[in-house]
């Protein structure tokens, strides 16, 4: 009797909760309603009471939820908000874009849903700063990504794809059947290799630390142990409703949770914040130190450091320089890593493109002569990779536009505001045309980037496909700076939307990029990567790009090929 009577007592509970928030909500969407055109909006049809439209296009793989609807409704709609939330803009018109996240970017912020895991997980630096703060914070990191600077990265990039290859060679020899022949094959999980590949690179340039591709490295392991479960808890039910319950209930200490992949984040950054006091502590006391200490050379810690005397904005402490260094380690490896795996995949499946990219990066020879000293007279230097291998720039550039590491960005608007459209939709209801979107403040934006960079409008109809031929003109030289239709794609590099736009383009670009390069370089001329029966295809259905098995995602994150030694 106790228990029923608990339960009727709960249940009425809930109604009366529940009921407070409709009753609030439809204030808040009549009051809306009187001076915004979401409303006016093509917008989503059915959505769940109590979950809108959001956890149908959290569990649709691939982003297709806002693909299918960018190409059902035009390129901005309207869909329910869960947990009572007014309803949501979802835009993908290249000036609508452009005025949120570049013309007037900081009068959009970070949603309330996400900041509290994004201090979490990415320190409290570059990716969770707004307005003022950020834009100082990147004037000071700025120098750390300029050509110049990773130009001087180039060996240790080199290097560490090379103890790659040679690493991978070995396992490679040690768990295949060499009675079969030289066809034989073993299976691999990409993600692990280039994640300790990028791991190893950043802890050098990052921290003067060699993470040594994760070798009888308990940080790496640890690290790597993190990483995996972070990216499992993304596809579960718990991360679809924790940023709701912080975006419904503001107060909500989501950052401080038990949950494992939010004490996973923290357990990460801890690490890396130890040995950077290890670091500091070596260079106040360089008589302790050995030799080998002394030779760390150039790298972000080192940098920051030598600027905090003359540089205001660093900070007065070292707790800044920490949340700085972290942020940049933690954002600067595991999404170059995703691209990676997802190039191996990619040309996995299609076996011309890996000759042709082979091909090119075998037969290369560099013009001038490299230096005495430098790795090979084919190597490619800096320059070369930027502007002389037109097919590895395809493979790099396609992947990124199918594959970008993080799926959609969310915006709360600060103020009320007129957004544009170069695009206008019309209401198939009313017959209205709008040619741009008049917002209350607080009304949230999404910008899904898959869905945009894979939209037909802009890529054509097989948009939805992995060809890096697209990028390559008819002379055989890259096509980069000139995507197709210009009018119709992204203000970001090379018409997508990889690294965002404007003035939270991804500060560390051109680091991505260069490092992906060489990797899949090394790789590509060491291995042939073939595609494992077993994958019919890749799922990813979270705000971050990652990956499991289709229909196996119980197993993890994981990107499999099958790799034969050359």
């Amino acid at each position: 009797m106790p228990f029923s009577f608990l339960t009727l007592e709960v249940q009425l509970i809930a109604a009366a909760i529940y009921s407070t928030m409709y009753i609030i909500s439809e204030i808040k969407v009549w009051r809306h309603s009187r001076h915004t055109d979401v409303k006016l909006l093509p917008t989503v049809s059915g959505g769940h009471w109590l979950w809108g439209h959001e956890k149908e296009a959290f569990e649709a793989p691939n982003g297709q939820f806002y693909i299918d609807n960018f190409r059902k409704h035009g390129r901005a709609f309207a869909m329910k908000g869960a947990l009572l939330h007014s309803d949501i803009l979802a835009i993908a018109d290249p000036a609508a874009v452009a005025h949120v996240l570049s013309k007037d970017a900081f009068a959009y912020h970070k949603a309330d849903a996400t900041r509290p895991l994004i201090g979490n997980q990415a320190s409290r630096s570059l990716a969770w700063t707004e307005d003022q703060q950020h834009q100082r914070q990147r004037a000071t990191l700025a120098p750390l990504f300029t050509n110049e600077a990773i130009k001087a990265m180039s060996q240790t990039i080199h290097d560490t794809a090379q103890k790659l290859v040679t690493t991978l060679r070995h396992h490679v020899y040690h768990n295949t059947d060499t009675r079969s022949g030289p066809s034989s094959t073993t299976t691999i999980n990409t993600l692990d290799w280039t994640f300790a590949a990028t791991l190893t690179v950043i802890g050098i340039v990052g921290l003067g630390y060699d993470f040594q591709l994760g070798i009888n490295n308990a940080d790496a392991v640890a690290i790597h142990i993190a990483w995996r479960q972070i990216a499992q808890y993304g596809t579960t039910f718990v991360a679809f409703l924790l940023p709701l319950i912080t975006r419904a209930f503001p107060f909500t200490l989501l950052a401080h949770l038990p949950v494992k992949a939010v004490q996973a984040h923290g357990e990460t950054e801890a690490i890396i914040h130890r040995r950077a006091l290890n670091l500091i502590a070596e260079k106040q006391n360089p008589h302790e130190c050995d030799g080998d200490e002394k030779k760390k050379g150039s790298n972000f810690l080192n940098t920051l450091l030598q600027t905090r005397p003359q540089n205001p904005h660093v900070g007065h402490s070292y707790k800044d320089i920490l949340e700085h260094v972290s942020t940049l380690i933690l954002g600067g490896h595991e999404k170059t890593a995703s691209t990676i795996s997802h190039a191996l995949y990619a040309l996995a499946h299609n076996r011309p493109a890996q000759d042709q990219l082979r091909d090119e990066l075998l037969n290369f020879e560099r013009s001038p002569p490299p230096p005495t000293g430098f790795a090979a007279p084919s190597e490619p230097s800096y320059d070369d990779f930027l502007k002389r291998l037109p097919v590895l720039d395809a493979v790099c550039n396609e992947t990124l536009r199918m594959y970008p590491s993080v799926m959609k960005s969310t915006r709360v608007a600060v103020l009320d505001d007129l957004i544009p459209l170069r695009f206008p939709i019309v209401n198939p209801k009313t017959g209205r045309t709008l040619t741009s979107i008049r917002i209350k403040a607080g009304q949230t934006v999404e910008i899904h980037h898959m869905a945009i960079n894979q939209s037909q409008d802009a890529w054509g109809p097989d948009a939805a496909e992995w060809k890096p031929e697209r990028w390559i003109s008819c002379k055989g030289s890259s096509a980069i700076g000139s995507p197709p239709s210009p009018r119709n794609v992204s203000h970001g590099w090379n018409g997508m939307m990889s690294f965002l736009e404007g003035p939270r383009t991804c500060i560390g670009l051109r680091l991505a990029l260069f490092e992906c390069k060489i990797i899949i370089s090394e790789l590509i001329k060491a291995f042939e990567f073939l595609p494992d029966a077993k994958v019919e295809n890749l799922s990813s259905a979270t705000t971050l790009t990652t990956p499991h098995i289709m229909g196996n995602g119980q197993d993890g994150m994981q990107i499999p090929v099958r790799v034969r030694c050359l």
